[in-house]
């Protein structure tokens, strides 16, 4: 069929090259072609239907059929360097969609009730694994990423980051520490190498620093029994500074490796600093020790690791270390108090092990049972007896201090634990030799 001008009405004339018919029949797919262009301008431009050329009714009737189609993309297995993924809604139903970070052509979509794991799963294993995935971090697209595309490194989008931090604290935060928090979303856009995105990522630890105390703030029901805040809290309270807390933690997960942020590294950089390199270096072959993982060609392999020295106890180790060399344990009455945190690290400094013994205590004529320490590693205590000892040998002033109570020595022998009570023993349910 070929064009041959038109009808008395105007409408297209069509001739057939074969017997040289005529005839003004509209065509099919050029008809179907023209009432899809007018279906997609109307449903994503928002055009009204009153301003097309026929009647809104007669529109709706000739474009039904284009509710039926369903547009896909086949899997062609490419790989794409970036691959940026989001989800919108649309009338109740949300549509996520992947789309080459470099030239924006849609890669595919998938339509969900909810941007779940499932829901982001299904959509990423229709692409092949690309270098790098750029999503707003939601737990369901890490999560789907991390199952399917293991290797793919994400980075999180810097506008979603921009547009939370602004939602928390608003755009005009009342408090300084809010100022602050949203000045360092602001600088995200404008860090352009490694070097300065390394300087951007030490900011949030040094604003926490100077904020956590505010940011521990809590309210309590108690004195705000108005608050509607009172009637749903679970503990009968709630952090004071949400939205400070909700956007400091969302910029600190920024710089998260292997689903660790820079934060859970403080304890060790603070073992560091306080032991040495040496005291760390000891520590992790402690660890190796115990799951197995010593290297198979150092048989010999603490022999040449040698730790500890006198002159780098506290106060509270000090007098640990001499009540262990002078009677064989510490009594649980030291002078010097530590909080839980430091007092483990003095354990794993020293050596020491908790263990139930009977002594016998100034004041009373009865031993009790009471929790002492010993030493449960003699390599890393070690260096601090063969100091005391040397000091004791040579006659000097002790430089450790005795104790405010100091406990008498028992009659047995240092390492033989006696019977303790039979029903404290049962209570207890473990034998006497047993460490805990």
């Amino acid at each position: 069929m070929r064009k041959n001008g038109h009808d008395r009405n105007g409408r297209q004339r069509w001739q057939c090259d074969a017997c040289n018919a005529t005839t003004a029949a509209t065509v099919a797919s050029r008809s179907h072609a023209s009432t899809l262009r007018a279906f997609l301008d109307w449903l994503l431009e928002a055009a009204p239907q009153r301003r097309l050329d026929c009647d809104a009714r007669t529109f709706r009737r000739r474009s039904a059929w284009c509710w039926q189609l369903e547009p896909r993309i086949e899997p062609d297995g490419v790989v794409h360097r970036v691959v940026m993924a989001d989800g919108t809604w649309v009338n109740g139903w949300c549509l996520l969609a992947a789309v080459d970070g470099q030239n924006g052509e849609v890669l595919a979509w998938q339509w969900c009730n909810r941007e779940s794991t499932a829901a982001y799963r299904a959509l990423f294993e229709q692409i092949a694994p690309p270098d790098v995935l750029v999503c707003d971090g939601m737990k369901g697209i890490l999560k789907a990423c991390a199952q399917i595309w293991p290797n793919t490194r994400v980075q999180r989008c810097l506008i979603h980051m921009q547009r939370d931090t602004r939602a928390d604290p608003t755009s005009k935060p009342r408090l300084q520490a809010g100022r602050e928090l949203k000045k360092l979303a602001d600088m995200l856009t404008r860090i352009h190498d490694a070097e300065a995105a390394a300087g951007w990522g030490e900011a949030p630890d040094a604003w926490h620093e100077r904020w956590k105390r505010m940011l521990a703030e809590r309210t309590y029901a108690k004195d705000n029994p108005d608050d509607p805040r009172a009637a749903t809290s679970k503990g009968g309270w709630w952090w004071t500074h949400l939205p400070l807390r909700r956007a400091y933690f969302r910029l600190e997960r920024l710089f998260q490796r292997d689903g660790r942020s820079p934060r859970e590294f403080d304890e060790l950089r603070r073992f560091r600093a306080k032991y040495g390199a040496a005291g760390f270096i000891m520590a992790s072959c402690d660890l190796w020790l115990k799951d197995n993982e010593r290297p198979e060609d150092s048989k010999d392999f603490w022999d040449d690791v040698t730790i500890g020295s006198a002159d780098d106890l506290n106060q509270a180790e000090e007098w640990m270390a001499d009540q262990i060399v002078r009677f064989g344990y510490a009594p649980p009455n030291n002078p010097y108090r530590q909080d839980m945190a430091d007092h483990k690290n003095s354990l794993a400094k020293l050596g020491l092990v908790s263990k139930t013994k009977r002594i016998t205590v100034e004041g009373s004529d009865k031993k009790q049972v009471k929790r002492v320490l010993i030493v449960g590693d003699e390599t890393r205590f070690a260096p601090y007896r063969a100091a005391i000892e040397k000091q004791w040998r040579e006659g000097g002033v002790e430089r450790f201090v005795e104790p405010d109570k100091p406990v008498r020595e028992d009659t047995a022998p240092v390492d033989e634990l006696p019977d303790v009570l039979p029903n404290l023993r049962e209570q207890m349910g473990v034998d006497d030799e047993e460490y805990f």
